[in-house]
């Protein structure tokens, strides 16, 4: 059994970074960790500031809908401040995804990547990522990239609507992890991602996070706000990062915003 505390000294004394993660402001429990760090940002924090969290009493993830984060998690948001125009922020989300999912992978078990922002371990969703910011008309003032992942707990713990599709890192190893080691690896992988797409631009990014995704060249359905698309996934835009499909009529849409699912062949 893993000792299990969080405890930024040691983080920090194992990190290889230059600035992710050199400073860290810790709490036991906290409303949301990115409402914290964009709080910090609005205040002026240096960009790698990290906001982590034992519990999260108001975690959220993408439209608005509730994270659960009991104890035991890995609950962090990271302050950003690439010199970036604001529609290219959300590109910052697959870093995140590559980040978590190799820190997965470094503990042997086959992470996979979900397009736009979800990190699936046996096909079950085990981290997602909310990338929120703020801008003006083409100036990008800061991004907080916030990430959940499902750690030292087991399945139960997780509301009974999700526990079919959702998963932990416990109920896949059937052991606790280090989640000091854990987000060390996490916060260094970041930051090499971070800095390759900071000097060589989305595209090295967009074919490691190919390497890891679970649904390019699948049969997909995207569930959307006012309709539902069919089709494979060929491929992710590299201006945009939106996913690109070809419909089931032979015409090509480019997907923005929406869940998607693979669809399984009966």
């Amino acid at each position: 059994m893993t000792n299990d505390f969080l405890s930024p000294d040691i983080i920090k004394d194992r990190l290889r970074t230059e600035f992710i993660g050199r400073e860290i402001r810790y709490f036991d429990e906290t409303g949301s960790t990115n409402d914290i760090a964009k709080e910090l940002a609005r205040k002026g924090a240096l960009e790698g500031l990290l906001v982590l969290a034992e519990t999260q009493t108001s975690g959220r993830g993408r439209l608005g809908r509730v994270w659960q984060s009991p104890p035991g998690g890995i609950w962090l948001s990271l302050i950003l401040r690439p010199r970036l125009a604001p529609q290219e922020a959300p590109k910052l989300t697959f870093i995140g995804a590559i980040a978590v999912a190799t820190a997965i992978r470094n503990l042997g078990l086959d992470a996979k990547i979900k397009w736009p922002n979800d990190v699936l371990v046996s096909n079950r969703k085990i981290c997602g990522i909310l990338t929120e910011m703020e801008s003006e008309t083409d100036v990008l003032h800061y991004v907080v990239v916030g990430i959940g992942i499902n750690a030292n707990f087991n399945k139960d713990k997780l509301p009974a609507e999700i526990q079919k599709t959702a998963t932990t890192l416990k109920s896949e190893l059937k052991e606790s992890v280090n989640r000091n080691e854990f987000i060390t690896c996490l916060l260094n992988e970041f930051e090499r991602s971070y800095l390759v797409f900071l000097e060589k631009g989305f595209s090295p990014i967009l074919e490691e996070w190919k390497e890891l995704s679970c649904i390019l060249n699948e049969d997909v359905r995207v569930y959307m706000d006012n309709r539902i698309i069919d089709g494979k996934a060929i491929d992710v835009d590299q201006a945009s990062g939106a996913l690109i499909l070809k419909l089931d009529n032979g015409s090509f849409e480019k997907i923005f915003s929406g869940d998607v699912s693979i669809r399984r062949q009966k």
